[in-house]
């Protein structure tokens, strides 16, 4: 008994081994539970139609169909109203499917047996309700087959084929056909499941080399990166000591002479000096290009999210506020959209430094997922003096006009939120 009730604790626990849902199993399932839904409501649209005065038999029936397929639909469709269902969510979803279309089967039959009332009939009516219930239980068992194990499709064969058994029960005795077609029912859903099964799980074994493969990489990018350092400080370091080294030990020398010069020699101790000045600006013109050379942008070197928080910082810090930080990880964005966003946040942070006599300063930079790309929303805000926003820009407050134009070239909405004694807030949506 453990053994047969231990793939039902697995799929109402959900995910003993799998963390998500299968790519393309919910939409799969929605589209199918959807198509159920709509020839339910047509089946009854046509009984409510029926020219005759009296219900037919089968109307009850086709209102608990649309009944099940409608909830179903609106439980599959609306997912984040039972996100609290966790794991859940999806077992309970094909247990629901599950037992509704065996209840279904299970009504339907004895009506049609009572319609025909001929026993001669009987094998061609299992044959035709083995086949739709065969139709009606094939998008559970591909679902089933491709998101858990081997043991949890054999309970639901069994289970399919038990309730096939139970509504024919009486008849099992005087017709040996219908055994026969519940084995091959089985046969076809064994079959089914084990593919499926298959296919499904040569796909993880993929995925798992390949998530191995993007670790692999990773490791030879940050080997990469740790070489790239090691040999950015030895040109530094070439660099230092072909332009710094070499003048310093020169003007040293120099100096030394003009030193040994000054009292005997005073006219030959100034062409010396002279000398000596022409080396030191020679050299601190080769420096600066040197440093020139080798500085790197705050967004080329760090990314836009640290650059981010290295100016927050050094800002805070230099200013003496109170810093409040929330910086995410963002994808990757075009060259020019960072340049733009850190522009936006090096005018407000400037403006906060020198116009909001704040104590503390809040930054945030976070994303949220947006159809097919990222929202970004970039916000700053302190707890300053504040002021007039629509007479700000009228006093020659440029720096405002500059971060609108900005937002503007790269598509985002910007919005400054201020009012005298209340602090200001500036928030960039990038969508």
């Amino acid at each position: 008994m453990k053994r047969l009730f231990t793939p039902i604790g697995r799929m109402l626990t959900a995910h003993e081994t799998l963390i998500e849902i299968e790519p393309g199993l919910l939409p799969i399932f929605r589209t199918m539970t959807a198509l159920q839904f709509g020839m339910a409501l047509l089946g009854t649209i046509a009984s409510l139609i029926e020219p005759e005065h009296e219900m037919p038999p089968g109307l009850g029936l086709v209102f608990f169909s649309v009944a099940w397929t409608g909830l179903l639909c609106f439980y599959l469709f609306a997912t984040p109203r039972f996100q609290r269902l966790g794991r859940a969510y999806l077992p309970l979803a094909l247990l629901f499917a599950t037992l509704c279309t065996l209840g279904e089967y299970l009504w339907e039959f004895p009506i049609l047996v009572e319609i025909l009332q001929q026993e001669d009939e009987l094998a061609l009516l299992v044959s035709v309700s083995g086949w739709r219930l065969l139709s009606g239980l094939v998008t559970p068992l591909l679902i089933v087959a491709s998101q858990y194990g081997w043991r949890s499709i054999v309970l639901f064969i069994v289970t399919v084929i038990g309730a096939e058994l139970f509504a024919f029960r009486q008849f099992l005795s005087a017709y040996a056909e219908i055994g026969a077609f519940s084995v091959v029912q089985a046969v076809i859903f064994g079959l089914i499941g084990y593919i499926v099964n298959r296919l499904i799980a040569a796909q993880r074994v993929q995925r798992r080399a390949l998530a191995a493969a993007n670790a692999q990489l990773a490791q030879h990018a940050a080997t990469l990166e740790q070489l790239t350092i090691s040999r950015e400080r030895n040109r530094l370091a070439r660099e230092l000591h072909d332009t710094l080294a070499h003048t310093l030990s020169a003007v040293s020398v120099q100096l030394e002479a003009v030193d040994s010069a000054w009292d005997l020699q005073p006219t030959r101790a100034r062409e010396l000096l002279g000398k000596s000045l022409a080396t030191t600006r020679s050299g601190l013109t080769e420096t600066r290009r040197a440093l020139h050379s080798l500085r790197a942008s705050p967004l080329d070197d760090l990314g836009l999210p640290l650059a981010i928080r290295t100016l927050a910082e050094s800002t805070a810090k230099r200013a003496g506020l109170a810093l409040h930080l929330t910086i995410d990880e963002l994808e990757p964005l075009l060259p020019d959209v960072e340049q733009h966003l850190y522009r936006i946040a090096q005018e407000a942070l400037a403006n906060v430094v020198k116009h909001s006599g704040a104590h503390t300063l809040q930054v945030q930079l976070t994303s949220a997922p947006e159809r097919a790309h990222q929202r970004v929303t970039l916000a700053i805000a302190d707890d300053g003096q504040g002021f007039d926003v629509s007479t700000a820009q009228a006093n020659g407050h440029f720096g405002l006009r500059g971060m609108h134009e900005r937002a503007q070239l790269i598509g985002a909405t910007l919005t400054v939120e201020s009012t005298p004694t209340d602090g200001t807030t500036v928030r960039l949506v990038l969508a």
